[in-house]
């Protein structure tokens, strides 16, 4: 060491610790060095060492009781240097500033002496969890469990990872740490850990380092999500759909529109064809198709057998849509090729709440109703009424005129039901993490409500 250099000082006296406390923390014989004392308001004092702790090790290396102060000499006043130790079986890992020794014991000394201070009341004693847990990226993971403490009574296991101490979250050592002291001998602590089969929440009454912890129960615990955002129809999945605007025909179901990337679309159906069989199931009303969709999920391949003029033809495995769109019924049967029945055709369904029949209103957008009843808005119609008042693609219908929107359309045929152009529909929209509020006027069709299914 340079005699010029001043030495550094870490402020702890220090022993080699006793085989007892080398086997309970399962050290090797030379390993660690246990603190018998901190000096005040020293670099060990302010990275909060206590007597009792065991030092493991200094700057990274791994150090006894007679290598801790040959390091320590070896350093300069003012290096910080990682220090990690053992304080019962949590592992703490801190940074210290080691100090001048020349500059602390003069100043320490040249202090005038100080009126002894009333004793503080003893501290109670510290609920003994009885873990080694190490902090990683899934959380405090379980590293050993001391059979007969209170850990152990809570049942946890190496490799558990702790969740949280009588509801307080804990992912940090030092959370633990604080959680655990707020805990009282004698008294219930719920711990809740989780492990590969799910996550569990044991009430143990604690003990200290002496006394006997008690099991009370155990109970399954149901991981809580984060709420997802409101999803547009078009990332949805669940029950089946072909992407098709169909009206009923004699024989089948005629395609009046097809959507755009939709299903059917893809498979290579055109405008015009005849729909007669999905999945070998025939078909001659809309209610035969939504049955069929039905019964299928998003991703399953089915055939499709339709007629085009006199040609039939097959598409296999043609691969299902998600929930975003519904099938929707065209306003007016097309005319076919084929013979015509003497009775009057069929008048076809009409999409979705608009009414064949007075007010006719114009509010000019389309929407699509999902599998749990959402509605969303898929277009808005350019200067059209919506699009006047604010209503945006993708804006989640929640109320319309005060009515709460919870079954789709036929809700909302309700609130429009008795209105005529003119009048004003206060629309409750959510809109990603927003809820806005939007007045429309509503205008006039010369065809009926405009609102289809998408």
């Amino acid at each position: 060491m340079d005699p010029k250099k001043s030495p550094a000082l870490l402020g702890i006296a220090h022993q080699a610790p006793g085989e007892d406390l080398r086997n309970k923390l399962k050290l090797k014989e030379g390993q660690g060095a246990e603190v018998t004392e901190v000096h005040r308001e020293s670099p060990a004092a302010k990275a909060g060492l206590q007597a009792g702790d065991v030092i493991v090790s200094l700057g990274g290396k791994e150090v006894g009781s007679p290598e801790l102060g040959d390091l320590v000499r070896t350093r300069s006043p003012g290096e910080k240097l990682e220090i990690v130790f053992l304080r019962g079986a949590e592992k703490i890992t801190k940074t210290v500033e080691l100090a001048d020794r020349e500059k602390f014991l003069a100043a320490t000394t040249s202090e005038p002496a100080k009126k002894p201070e009333p004793a503080a009341p003893p501290k109670p004693e510290p609920v003994v969890l009885g873990l080694l847990v190490e902090e990683t990226d899934a959380g405090l993971a379980v590293q050993n469990v001391e059979a007969g403490k209170t850990g152990a009574a809570a049942q946890i296991k190496e490799g558990d990872v702790i969740l949280a101490l009588n509801g307080k979250k804990v992912k940090k050592l030092e959370d633990l740490t604080e959680a655990r002291d707020k805990a009282k001998i004698g008294e219930e602590l719920a711990i809740e850990y989780k492990r590969k089969d799910g996550v569990v929440r044991a009430t143990v009454v604690a003990a200290g380092e002496k006394g006997e912890p008690k099991f009370l129960k155990i109970d399954k615990v149901e991981e809580s999500k984060p709420a997802e955002p409101a999803k547009s129809p078009e990332a949805g999945k669940g029950p089946a759909t072909l992407g098709v605007t169909v009206s009923e025909d004699n024989d089948g179901l005629r395609v009046v529109e097809l959507k755009a990337g939709g299903a059917a679309a893809a498979a290579g159906l055109a405008k015009e064809d005849l729909i007669k069989e999905v999945a070998g199931q025939k078909l001659k009303t809309i209610d035969d198709l939504k049955s069929v969709l039905a019964k299928r999920s998003a991703g399953e391949s089915v055939s499709i057998t339709i007629a085009r003029g006199s040609e039939q033809k097959v598409f296999e495995k043609v691969k299902l849509g998600g929930a975003a769109e519904t099938v929707a019924a065209a306003p007016e049967p097309k005319k076919t090729d084929e013979p015509k029945k003497t009775e009057e055709p069929k008048k076809a369904e009409e999409a979705k709440p608009a009414p064949a029949q007075k007010p006719k209103v114009y509010l000019g957008i389309s929407a699509q109703e999902t599998d749990d009843l959402r509605l969303v808005v898929a277009t808005v119609k350019e200067k059209g009424p919506a699009d006047k008042g604010g209503l945006k693609k993708d804006d989640q219908i929640v109320k319309v005129n005060g009515v709460e929107i919870k079954r789709g359309f036929d809700d909302l045929e309700k609130a429009l039901g008795n209105l005529s152009p003119g009048d004003v529909v206060r629309f409750v929209v959510k809109r990603g993490e927003e809820t806005k509020e939007i007045e429309v006027q509503l205008g006039a069709s010369e065809t009926g409500a405009d609102l289809e299914e998408g």
